[in-house]
Order: structure tokens, then sequence, then C-alpha cells
């Protein structure tokens, strides 16, 4: 079975719990939560569950040669087209590395022609096949955005917010790039 899998940093616990708080403030039907975990996608792809064990060996490698990172929060971003509401994070050297290392060491198992089978609740898919399909030549290497996404509209947030992000996950995607079925979980090493 192929999923479109979202490579993603997730925030040490308070952050988590302060992402929350803030999406449940925005008047949006995207809320984070139990079906959204606050993250920082590092990598979409279609994977296959065939690779599963391949793949989640050369992550947990990754992870464990990868110490937390230490992050930022440093400006808001109000999607022109999409009205998504991001926090902005800082593009550290460990983290554009370990972007560009899961690429690199992950690509030969990257699957094409993503469709709305291989997400998590496909009834509710709309433009995230184009997204999945197009992640990498739009959205990585010298394109790559590093955020989080609390949901749709805009809200007033106290900046900078300094955090840990201590684990390194693989979870289905769902509506709106989210992180909704946990795969496998990684904690980086301390």
């Amino acid at each position: 079975m192929k999923y479109a899998a979202n490579i993603a940093l997730i925030p040490e616990r308070e952050m988590y719990n302060r992402a929350i708080e803030l999406s449940k403030r925005l008047d949006s039907e995207y809320v984070l939560g139990e079906n959204a975990v606050p993250h920082i996608s590092l990598v979409h792809c279609v994977l296959d569950s065939d690779d599963f064990d391949a793949v989640f060996s050369k992550i947990e490698t990754l992870a464990s040669n990868t110490r937390p990172l230490k992050l930022r929060f440093e400006e808001t971003f109000v999607g022109p087209n999409s009205g998504s509401f991001w926090l902005k994070t800082n593009v550290s050297k460990e983290i554009y590395e370990l972007h560009e290392d899961l690429i690199s060491q992950l690509s030969p198992y990257f699957c094409n022609n993503p469709d709305k089978s291989m997400f998590a609740n496909p009834e509710s898919i709309t433009g995230e096949t184009e997204w999945v399909k197009n992640y990498l030549a739009k959205s990585s290497h010298e394109n790559f955005k590093p955020h989080l996404t609390l949901g749709f509209g805009n809200l007033s947030v106290a900046l900078p917010l300094e955090f840990l992000a201590d684990k390194l996950s693989v979870y289905q995607i769902g509506r709106y790039g989210s992180c909704a079925k946990e795969l496998k979980t990684f904690r980086l090493n301390p």
C-alpha cells in the first residue's frame, strides 16, 4: 500500500500544547489536535509500505545522530491565496541539513503520482495530491520554508517563541497537509 507521507519535526510538549491553543483561537475548519498534530514539515512524499523497514531504518539513524533542534518562531505569515496562518521558524543550519539529508537518503524510495486513496480521510482531500506531487520541485532545497500551520485566518501572537523539536515522525497526510495518522516516531538523540 502507498501512503502520502509527511516527515516532520514534532515540537516538545509545551510548544505542542501552545500551538493547539493558538489554533483553537482561529475561526477555522483546520484545528490542530488529535487529527492534525502540530508539526514542522521536512518532506512530503509518497512511500510504499513495502519499503517501510528500509525507510524507517534510515530515519532512525538520522534521528539517533541528530540532537533536538532549538528553533525559534520569529514571524507570522498569512498565505495570500490560501489564507493559511503560519508561524515561521528560522532556517537554522541544523534544520536545513536534516531536510536535505532526508531527501538525499530517502528519495530512492519516493513514489510518483499520489492519489486520494493514499491520504488519511481520502474523501476530504482536494489539492493535497498536487502539493505532494510537486513538493520536491516547489517546496524543498532553496524553497524550503519551515513553519507550523495553525489554521486559516489571522491572529496576534507574541513572538519570538523559542522551543525544542525533539521528535522526528512520519505521518500519513490528511486534509490541508496535516499530520493525520502516525506511522512511526523517533526521538532525536539528546
